[in-house]
């Protein structure tokens, strides 16, 4: 458990906070008490007991808080600190995003450096996967070709279509890789299916909140991006930041599972839907304690990028 990141994955756990700290109780065990100025996130992956003044109070003290869904009845939620109040940043946002021209140009960019992540991957991979770098490299040209046809694209649907044949063409490479056991033949979700696109889809989530959460951070509208038309109920451009993320969070997954981290035995069946278990959790989210900052620190970055960019679009 890192300082500033609190996981709660017990059952009979109660919340209190007062005074800047955070009071945690869980069953006959001694209660724990911890500052909240350091803290940043609160993930729940069980039922915990909590009032509405605790909310507040943590939303006081800018710490986040991720619910994430029991046995695939329903979507993981998060409560965010208050959004950075530089409306004019929004104002611009709103410009572009009713431009064509400038929400092309912005989405090719956004487009163009997750397919450069998914070919590092796949080049990565091939040396650690010689068996399959026959159908690596298949999927290295085909992610290339959709690279070089990005600067000649006009269409917005176009775009969308290059970024679906290189998805199509990566995922398939990486089932290639995969031992036949992982039950892995392509990206499958809500639910996920096997123990891969389990953990993909639990990191995807988690990504999620800290794009939001970036992006809230510096005024921007979650809800409005350049790939995606709004939805309602979708925070299109966090979903379009994690995006970019994908490739790290998809080597970091595979490193999981090859270094035996987590193994096949970790995840849990009900019905079709695969979860990882218990003690897996564990594992899991130890691992993601180091891995957060990574990709916080790779949405900040991206996010100050991406506002000098619309400065000048």
């Amino acid at each position: 458990m890192r300082q500033d990141l609190l996981i709660l994955d017990r059952k009979h756990t109660s919340l209190e906070a007062s005074s800047g700290r955070l009071t945690v109780r869980i069953a006959e065990q001694r209660p724990v008490s911890i500052a909240l100025a350091p803290l940043e996130r609160i993930i729940i992956a069980t039922p915990v007991a909590m009032g509405s003044q605790l909310l507040n109070h943590l939303a006081s003290h800018s710490v986040a808080v991720v619910f994430l869904p029991g046995h695939y009845k329903h979507s993981a939620c998060w409560v965010l600190p208050v959004s950075h109040g530089d409306h004019q940043r929004r104002l611009r946002q709103y410009q572009i995003c009713n431009d064509s021209t400038q929400q092309l140009a912005i989405a090719k960019i956004l487009i163009r450096h997750k397919l450069i992540g998914q070919k590092r991957n796949l080049m990565r991979w091939q040396t650690r996967f010689p068996a399959a770098r026959h159908s690596l490299q298949q999927s290295l040209n085909r992610i290339n070709s959709s690279l070089q046809q990005i600067a000649q694209t006009s269409q917005h649907h176009s775009l969308m279509g290059l970024e679906g044949t290189a998805a199509q063409a990566y995922f398939q490479a990486l089932a290639s890789m995969l031992a036949a056991s992982y039950g892995f033949n392509g990206r499958n979700r809500r639910p996920p299916k096997d123990p891969v696109n389990a953990l993909l889809s639990l990191s995807y989530t988690l990504a999620q909140q800290e794009a939001e959460s970036a992006l809230t951070a510096y005024g921007l509208d979650t809800g409005l991006g350049f790939l995606h038309s709004p939805a309602y109920g979708r925070a299109s451009l966090g979903c379009e930041l994690v995006e970019q993320a994908r490739p790290l969070l998809d080597a970091w997954v595979i490193e999981l599972f090859t270094s035996s981290t987590l193994t096949i035995e970790h995840f849990q069946y009900q019905g079709e839907a695969c979860r990882l278990g218990k003690a897996g959790r564990q594992h899991y989210f130890m691992a993601w304690a180091t891995q957060r900052h990574r990709i916080k620190k790779l949405f900040h970055r991206f996010v100050r990028a991406g506002l000098k960019e619309l400065s000048h679009v």
